[in-house]
């Protein structure tokens, strides 16, 4: 099944109240912890969000929306409104009324924060205050081409073909202390096909 957000489990910290965590080592509801399973901490729970472009779409819209309204003081209650589209090639996030393009790869990230989007916002903000112009399209891409390393944007072809190169044992090696576990349904299928 192809899915439009590859996401990986968030490893950020959070804190949340005692009362939004479920009880340690007994059988529960996860629909009755929304704030701990939450989509970014635990996309296997949440694979509705990253199914398509419409649902991802209006779920970062509403989180974002949240996360600047309530949660985040860095980020704070300064925005008027967010709004989320794919434009086909990568998401348009406009924040009041300024706009940012953003890869699938930004958010597929297990870094990947809410902040980043307010970050990139504030940023933009203070350079239109000073009168500079704001970026275009091509500075976005240079841009993110700059900030993000550049095996991040490699096709997964090219991985394929790298990866074949290397022996099952370094490659397994490579992944238990990168902290990947065999009983990933992924793992499952990369290490046959390796191994």
């Amino acid at each position: 099944m192809s899915v439009f957000i590859s996401k990986h489990p968030s490893t950020c910290p959070r804190v949340l109240d005692a009362t939004d965590c479920p009880p340690h080592n007994i059988l529960h509801d996860t629909q009755k912890y929304p704030l701990f399973y939450d989509a970014l901490y635990y996309p296997q729970y949440n694979e509705s969000v990253y199914a398509t472009a419409e649902k991802f779409c209006c779920w970062l819209q509403l989180s974002l929306t949240s996360h600047c309204n309530s949660s985040c003081l860095r980020c704070g209650p300064f925005h008027r409104s967010v709004a989320v589209v794919f434009d086909g090639v990568g998401l348009s996030i406009r924040v009041d009324n300024i706009s940012m393009t953003f890869t699938h790869a930004h958010f597929e990230s297990a870094a990947y924060v809410h902040c980043s989007v307010f970050t990139r916002f504030k940023i933009y903000q203070a350079a239109a205050q000073r009168g500079t112009p704001l970026p275009t399209a091509a500075s976005c891409i240079t841009s993110r081409l700059k900030d993000d390393p550049r095996w991040f944007s490699y096709p997964d072809a090219c991985y394929t073909d790298n990866l074949s190169a290397l022996s099952a044992p370094v490659l397994r090696d490579a992944a238990l202390r990168v902290g990947t576990k065999r009983s990933d349904v992924r793992n499952k299928e990369f290490y046959r096909h390796v191994g």
